[in-house]
């Protein structure tokens, strides 16, 4: 194992989850030819007159009495008709056959599929794949293969075979090519190849190639061998190249030979020709040391060629052996070839012979080197029992005992195909066994697969079985395994089983599966663990029944889980069941007992073989259809009678008869049974064999008889034509009656065709009216006007759930119970129980019936009782519906019960409820009447209580009218609760709707509430006007009164709406709070063409305080606004608890800890007492009447001015702010101001932006806030003059000044085109903090200017950065320090210049630790066309000090130079320097160093903790002084900062005075 560098135990680790998935799939596909097969008939060739058919058919005398018709008998012609012989048949072909599998499993995966396909070009071809992955890399493989073969009709016949070994020691690839025309010459050719690598290092190569030929005048032969071998350092290859000719009728012959050996250790090429003509031989050879014995004979028109070669060097002995005989019945041939030493042997033989029995080639190698043994044979038979071919290669290493072998066979015989590939390996211990078999036969095939793995670990092994017939396909695979594993401490053992059946036919689908797993794992501390998984699923579909089921079982030491689903249809029931179960201790907190838990329920549907009647009313529309068509013949047959005694058409009857036999000779039945018959052949041919087809098939057949029919009748028609002139009667008739005399022809034309003189005679009659319509209306069946449907059956379910600490079943139902009429009942049962916890113990009871007869009243009856230990509800109802047809009045009674009961609570109440409802239908009016009657009781302790409700409601709908009342009455004497409803309605068609109600109630805690509302709509003004209003008087705690009035009143020109709110109370709660309030709040709309106003005023009164406040929006012609005014009087000391935000800077404390100089002690009466506060603001917008005119004469307004204005004035604070947007002048401004007894709190704010276009554009815009604690000023000005140059001026200053923190910010921006483009920005802050809290305190500023010049030559960007920060922070941490950073480009037409420079120097002292930082970095980049150049400086240094323990001081100097002469020259160079006071942070190594005459290596590397390097220096060069030589320095270094991080790499190359550098 070590040789092949292994592990002697592969290394397994145990997963935390077990899992096994199975998957498979089959597919077939029909090909898109087809086999025809003919099928012999019964009587096959024999005619109507061989099986005596009489010739002739006569039909009776036939009289219809009621019509007076009499038909005279008649003989008719039967023509011959032969029975065809034989019926083609056409089957499709197999177009591809698919099956794959996939086995998943924690330690292994394993996939594979077959494939047999047949394409239209006629070839067959076969390929297979096994993929096996585990996570020992010793068990993971790959195996695939795929054969062809071509039999295209007048190409060469053609075979294909590969198969291709991959893993992880060992690969082998294995290829067969065979090619076989039969034409004016004979010709074979073949080409095998193997393939070996290893992960040894071990690698054979065999390729062969031939080719064979025979035609009339020569027999040639060709074949060429080739393989190569290497082992390590050990590599050799051999050709050997061998040709025949053969001219048996010109006695005349060649044979050329040539091996070639080349190796390490032997190098020999070796040729023979030999040549025979006109009875002699000539025979060259390079033989030097070899030795070579040829002979060539001919003798009775047989040519026999030998030669025997044998040579020995170095101990490996060759040997070659060629025999060739050819004559006129049979050819052979034999080439042996083989090479071996003592214990090495590489060996080939290859044999063919083409008689008059067939082709038949033999291969046959094996190799044996260095304890690895490989060995290769194939067979190719080609004769008159089809075409086989078969080959075996077997790869064994004798050293690790591996050993691999693949066979494969593949034979076309009587259009059947079989394939057939086997490999069996022995690897590392481990048994590797697949063995795929295909069969193909016309239309039916078979496939199998055994797959089988043992190691020790690990074994498995899968089956799988597939057969396709027409119509049917049949499959079933299965899959075994189990492993085991032993760790330390740990055992481990899995067992597996998997099963697939699938059967497939036009009518039935079968499917089951099964697949079982179990595992065990044993720990040395005595812990066992036990698994087991079971799945199980059973599928059948047939047209009589379908049914499912699955089954799903786990189990882990003593807990199991279980379920299971069906679902099934059969003639008689419908359902879904399903279960499950559990078994676990984890919920027993009494001790550790195991309990179940089980959960099952299912769905059924009995199905009923009654059916019902359902009455279709429509039909009796048809029983008026034939009396419309007697009729319509009566007025015809007059028609017809008269024209018949006008044109004369008796003598033309008569001639008749002549004319129809005449017609059916014309017909030729003959010639139309042939069409037929070859129109059932094309429709057998084009639905053969499919179900949907067959039905085409006869309905199309059904066709094209009645088409066959049609054209014979169709004929009929004109002879009819001809002797009638059916033309002039299509003129003559009447138009209502032409359409139905075409419409009925066919009728006509049987009739006229038999019809006689003497039926002639009697037409008079048949036309009578009178009789017609006695004759006709005695044949006519009678229409059924209904349609029977199946009826309801039973569908029925139930729920069940089963635990140690509760238990619950539950049932519904809900069925047809009467056969005679539709009567439905259902029922829901549902109870639970508990031991332990009574609440959840319950039973519940519902049924529900409904029974329709067909004369007794309709009933729906319905109840509902739940019994429960804190809960008792029962509850019934029952509605019956009767009707009277005979003055049409409908009744409809209603009762309704409820209880329900508490007894924990000694609650009771109980609901009784009686609607009794008529409806009338009267001669021009609709009459309903519906009365209420209730009565409820409810009872809590010692309290009970009765009430009663009464209602009438009576509508009466008239033509034009309508009347609605409504009176309801509802009493309580023990809750003193009294309700009284009135409605009444009013309203006249197409001329008004009135109505008025009114709601009155009394309670306990209400004294009175009126609700009133009226209404009334009026067509002819189209006006809807509506009013409401409320009064309610309440007394107790909370007394007053509420009210409350609406007025909407709506017409095309007006719309107004007015609500007004009012309420009045005094409040007095347990004494202690009394306050009076008085609210009222209204809200109007008016909408007409002058003005549109929504306005809003609320008034309020708490105690002493107030506040009031009206908003209007309003719009007229001249403006658009809202108007908004506030007055309030209340106190504010709730601002004493607030916190307001500043964004973004600090949390400011309540405002009582404000600052506001308050010296006078106005902020202590503002936040105590009562203070008035008014608020009035305003946004208006103010129209134009400035209208343009435009292009398409439309008047458009121009934009006015928008306008707003806000004022709030206090006791403290006033505040004034307005601002305006003015367009016709461009401008826009925005001004406030704030006044107050405190500096703080005053302030000054003023903006405008105008646009002025005079001598060009100019924008200018201007912002400023004054005030003592925040303050800023803003200008800027855009000038854009005639030239299209635009001028920019910003100037910004801005500052903050709080009692602990201060900041000055301004910022100038200048841009200017004219003389060329330029721009200057600079940026200054300074800020100061000092917290009297702390020890924060501090200052810094920073400043940063940033130029832009640009002309036509040149463009430059100047950008200087300083910072400075001297802070003291929390907790003593100090920050010093400074940064300046200058950066510069500057782009010509002469190059490109630039330069980026930092400095900075600083430190932090964290009171026991100070850290100190100077740097300095300069970069320096030049460059033009023709060069560039860049420069990078650093030097930095860094102090690090800690409780006088520690004290480092460290420098690092960097120096970057890079060169560049495009196509010339590359310099760069790197200097790095770094200090560090000790030098036992750094472990220089100098891992080689070697100093030749001709050769320089030196190695150093070095390790500290803030960096590793190494670098590496070699040269060779050649003369003294140097004239050739190479250099090569390389350099890596890695650091925890990345920016330090570099890789390089230069080589130099000196070559008859040429240096090349090359630079990475």
């Amino acid at each position: 194992m070590q040789i092949l560098g292994v592990h002697t135990e592969p290394v397994i680790t145990l997963p935390e989850r077990l899992f096994l998935n199975v998957e498979a799939a089959v597919k077939h596909h029909f090909g898109q030819h087809y086999y025809t097969i003919t099928l012999p008939l019964p009587l096959g060739g024999k005619s109507t007159r061989d099986l005596n058919f009489p010739t002739t058919l006569s039909t009776p005398n036939l009289i219809v009495p009621h019509l007076g018709l009499e038909f005279e008998s008649a003989s008719i012609n039967l023509p011959e008709v032969f029975i065809p012989k034989s019926v083609s048949l056409s089957v499709p072909t197999l177009g591809l056959v698919e099956l794959s599998g996939k086995l998943n499993s924690n330690y292994y995966i394993l996939d594979a599929a077959v494939s047999a396909a047949r394409d239209p070009a006629e070839s067959y071809s076969a390929k297979f794949e096994v993929t096996g992955t585990s996570p020992v890399d010793l068990l993971s493989l790959k195996v695939e293969g795929s054969a062809l073969v071509e039999t295209t009709p007048g190409d060469p016949l053609k075979a294909n075979v590969k198969a291709v070994l991959r893993h992880k020691i060992i690969g082998a690839t294995i290829g067969v090519e065979g090619e076989l025309e039969f034409a004016e010459k004979l010709s074979v050719k073949s080409k095998s190849k193997l393939e070996v690598t290893s992960h040894v290092g071990v690698q054979i190569s065999l390729e062969h190639t031939g080719q064979f030929g025979v035609d009339a005048e020569e027999i040639s032969g060709y074949g060429n061998l080739e393989g190569f071998f290497k082992a390590g350092s050990v590599l050799g290859s051999g050709n050997l190249l061998q040709s025949v000719s053969v001219l048996p009728f010109r006695q005349e012959a060649k044979m050329n030979s040539s091996l070639k050996v080349d190796s390490k250790p032997l190098q020999a090429p070796k040729s023979f020709a030999v040549s025979f003509a006109n009875g002699h031989n000539t025979a060259y050879d390079n033989l030097v040391t070899w030795l070579n014995i040829a002979e060539i004979t001919f003798k009775e028109s047989q040519l026999d060629l030998n030669s025997h070669t044998k040579a020995q060097v170095l101990g490996l002995k060759i040997q070659n052996v060629v025999e060739t005989r050819a004559g006129v019945e049979a050819v052979i041939i034999k080439i042996e070839t083989s090479t071996y030493s003592i214990e090495e042997r590489i060996h080939s033989l290859i044999t063919g012979a083409l008689d008059i029995s067939g082709l038949a080639i033999h291969s046959d190698a094996s190799v044996k080197l260095i304890g690895h043994q490989g060995v290769h044979k194939a067979v190719l038979n080609l004769n008159k029992d089809g075409l086989r071919t078969n080959g075996t290669t077997s790869l064994k290493s004798l050293l690790s005992l591996q050993e691999l072998k693949h066979t494969f066979e593949i034979t076309y015989k009587n259009e059947t195909a079989t394939a057939q590939c086997k490999t069996i390996g022995e690897i590392m211990g481990s048994l590797i066994d697949h063995n795929t078999e295909l069969e193909i036969a016309g239309l039916s095939g078979k496939i199998k697969n055994h797959i089988r793995f043992n190691s020790r670990s690990f074994n498995f092994d899968t089956n799988s079985n597939g057969t396709s017939i027409p119509f049917s396909f049949n499959f079933d695979a299965s899959v075994n395994g189990k492993d085991k594993a032993y760790f330390p401490y740990i055992r481990t053992r899995h067992d597996f089983t998997a099963k697939v059946f699938l059967k497939a036919e036009p009518q039935s689908i079968a499917h089951s599966h099964e697949c079982k797993i179990s595992t065990s794992l044993d720990l040395d501390n005595g812990v066992n663990i036990k698994s087991q998984f079971e799945s199980m699923s059973d599928t059948l579909l047939i047209p009589s029944e379908q049914k499912i089921k699955v089954t799903i079982k786990a189990e882990v030491n003593d807990y199991a889980i279980k379920k299971e689903m069906s679902a099934y249809n059969s003639p008689a029931r419908l359902g879904l069941e399903g279960s499950g179960n559990v078994r676990t201790n984890l919920f027993n907190t009494a001790n550790s007992a195991y309990q179940d838990f089980a959960v099952s329920g299912f769905l059924k549907y009995d199905k009923s073989t009654d059916t019902q009647s359902v009455s279709l009313p429509f039909i009796e529309s048809f029983s008026r259809v034939p009396e419309n068509i007697r009729i319509t013949l009566v007025s015809m047959g007059e028609t017809l009678m008269k024209y018949i005694n006008r044109e004369g058409i008796a003598s033309k009857i008569q001639n008749i008869p002549h004319r129809v036999s005449d017609c059916v000779s014309k017909l030729n039945f003959e010639r139309r049974a042939l069409q037929l018959k070859h129109a059932l052949k094309t429709l057998y041919h084009e639905n053969a064999l499919k179900l949907t087809g067959l039905i085409g098939a006869f309905e199309k057949l059904m066709s094209d008889m009645f088409n066959g029919f049609s054209k014979a009748l169709d004929s009929l028609e004109e002879l009819i034509v001809m002797g009638m002139q059916i033309d002039k009667v299509g003129e003559i008739l009447p138009k209502h009656i032409k359409v139905l005399i075409f419409s009925i022809i066919e009728d006509e034309k049987n009739i006229l065709s038999l019809i006689n003189t003497q039926g002639y005679s009697k037409l008079n009659e048949i036309i009578h009216p009178a009789n017609a319509e006695n004759k006709l209306d005695s044949q006519i069946p009678a229409i059924s006007t209904s349609l029977l449907v199946p009826s309801f059956g039973k569908m029925y379910g139930e729920f069940i759930i089963k635990t140690p600490l509760y238990n619950a079943r539950t049932s519904a139902e809900f069925m047809n119970a009467s056969e005679r009429f539709p009567f439905f009942t259902a029922c829901i049962n549902s109870k639970g129980t508990s031991a332990n916890l009574n609440v959840l113990s319950y039973d519940l009871k519902s049924t529900a019936q409904i029974s329709i007869p067909e004369t007794s009243p309709v009933i729906v009856s319905e109840t509902f009782k739940l019994t429960h230990t804190e809960l008792t509800l029962d509850q019934q109802a029952l509605l019956t519906l009767n009707g009277s047809a005979s003055n049409n009045t409908v009744f409809l009674e209603t009762s309704y019960k409820n209880q329900v009961s508490i007894p924990s609570h000694s609650l009771f109440g109980e609901v009784t409820l009686i609607q009794k409802a008529v409806a009338c239908q009267g001669d021009a009016a609709f009459t309903l009447t519906v009365k209420n009657e209730g009565t409820g009781r409810f009872a809590l302790r010692d309290f009970s209580e009765e009430g009663t409700h009464k209602s009438d409601l009576y509508l009466n709908m008239g033509i034009g009218a309508a009347k609605l009342s409504f009176n309801c009455h509802t009493d309580s004497d023990a809750l003193q609760i009294k309700m009284k409803i009135k409605v009444n309605a009013d309203a006249v068609a197409l001329s008004h709707l009135e109505f008025n109600a009114s709601v009155d109630t009394e309670s306990p805690l209400i004294k009175n509430s009126l609700v009133v509302v009226s209404g009334k709509a009026r067509l002819g003004d189209m006006m809807v006007e509506i009013k409401a209003s409320h009064v309610t008087s309440v007394v107790g705690a909370v007394s007053g009164v509420l009210s409350n009035a609406a007025n909407i009143m709506t017409c095309p020109s007006e719309v107004a709406i007015d609500f007004q709110n009012r309420g009045i109370a005094k409040i007095n709660l347990f004494k202690s709070f009394l306050a009076n309030v008085d609210v009222q709040k209204d809200f109007t709309v008016t909408f007409n063409s002058d003005i549109q106003e929504i306005r809003s005023v609320l008034v309020a009164f708490f105690n002493n305080y107030n506040y009031r406040h009206n908003v209007t929006a309003s719009n007229n012609k001249a403006e658009m606004g809202i108007y908004a005014v506030v007055d309030s009087l209340a106190s504010f000391g709730y601002l004493n608890a607030a916190e307001m935000f500043v964004p973004a800077i600090f949390k400011i404390p309540a405002t009582r800890e404000l600052n506001l100089n308050d010296n006078t002690g106005r902020w202590y009466d503002f936040t105590t007492n009562d203070q008035p506060v008014n608020l009035s603001a305003k946004l208006v917008y103010q129209k134009s009447w400035f209208a343009p005119v435009v292009d398409l004469g439309l008047i458009v307004p121009s934009l006015g001015n928008l306008v707003s204005e806000v004022s709030f004035k206090s006791s403290i604070l006033n505040l004034n702010a307005n601002a305006g947007i003015y367009p016709k002048d461009y401008w826009m401004r925005v001004s406030a101001t704030t006044a107050s007894v405190f500096q703080g709190l005053n302030a000054k704010l003023n903006g405008t932006t105008g646009l002025s276009t005079e001598s060009g554009l100019r924008l200018a815009s201007c912002l400023s806030l004054e005030n003592a604690h925040i303050g800023g000023y803003h200008e800027s000005t855009l000038t854009l003059e005639d030239i299209y140059e635009a001028v920019l001026s910003v100037d910004t200053f801005a500052k903050i000044n709080l009692t602990s923190f201060t900041i000055d910010a301004t910022h100038h921006l200048s841009a200017d085109p004219k003389v060329h483009p330029k721009a200057k920005s600079n940026l200054k802050i300074k800020y100061t903090f000092d917290r009297p809290d702390s020890e924060a305190a501090g200052h810094g500023d920073a400043e940063n200017t940033l130029k832009l010049d640009a002309t036509l030559s040149f463009i430059s960007i100047e950008s200087e950065t300083q910072v400075t920060t001297n802070s003291t922070f929390t907790d003593s941490i100090e920050l010093k320090g400074e940064m300046d950073n200058k950066a510069n480009i500057y782009v010509s037409g002469d190059g490109l210049k630039s330069n980026l420079k930092t400095t900075g120097n600083g430190y932090i002292d964290f009171k026991y630790s100070k850290f100190g930082f100077d740097i300095s970095d300069q970069l320096t980049l030049e460059g033009d066309l023709d060069r560039m150049y860049s420069l990078l400086e650093f030097d930095s240094n860094y102090t690090y000090f800690h409780h006088n323990s520690m004290d480092i001081a460290i420098n690092h100097t960097a120096l970057g130079k890079v060169e560049l002469v495009p196509l010339s020259t590359l310099l760069a160079a790197v200097d790095i320097f770094l200090t560090q006071p000790s030098d036992s942070d750094f472990d220089v190594r100098h891992t080689e160093r070697s100093i030749r005459f001709s050769e320089l290596i030196r190695k150093i590397e070095i390790f500290s903790r803030w960096f590793n390097s190494s670098t590496e220096i070699s040269a060779e060069y050649r003369g003294v002084p140097v004239s050739k030589g190479v250099w090569w320095f390389s350099s890596n270094l890695t650091s925890p900062s990345t920016l330090l991080e570099y890789q390089g790499e230069i080589i130099l190359t000196l070559t008859d005075c040429t240096v090349n550098i090359n630079f990475c």
